[in-house]
């Protein structure tokens, strides 16, 4: 959602370029975007992943990113959880019809 607030994807890119690693603070906007009105909640549903899930891969799936993320976390769940998506994350892992949703989750807000 910030991809041009502060240095966003341009910054990210420049420092790609300069092999500069990134840390990402605060990936969920500061819990923003894990509670959606009900209009995004219905695009979210047309994924089989979570919009936890969604965010978090949506990092890691750019070649821009070998990075550290900060995730506030508050219970030893929610650790485990993000080390399960981590495990599972992966440059280029998301599909078309997955950006497609958060192309649509992008323009809903």
């Amino acid at each position: 959602m910030n991809e041009n607030v502060q240095v966003g994807t341009k910054g990210i890119e420049y420092a790609y370029s300069k092999n500069i690693p990134v840390i990402i603070m605060e990936p969920l906007l500061g819990g923003s975007l894990v509670n959606f009105p009900d209009s995004i909640n219905k695009i979210w549903k047309e994924s089989s992943r979570t919009p936890i899930e969604m965010t978090f891969q949506w990092l890691w799936d750019k070649k821009e990113m070998f990075m550290v993320l900060i995730s506030g976390m508050s219970s030893m769940e929610q650790l485990k959880q993000n080390l399960a998506l981590a495990s599972r994350s992966g440059m280029g892992s998301l599909t078309e019809g997955e950006l497609g949703i958060i192309g649509k989750v992008q323009n809903e807000f």
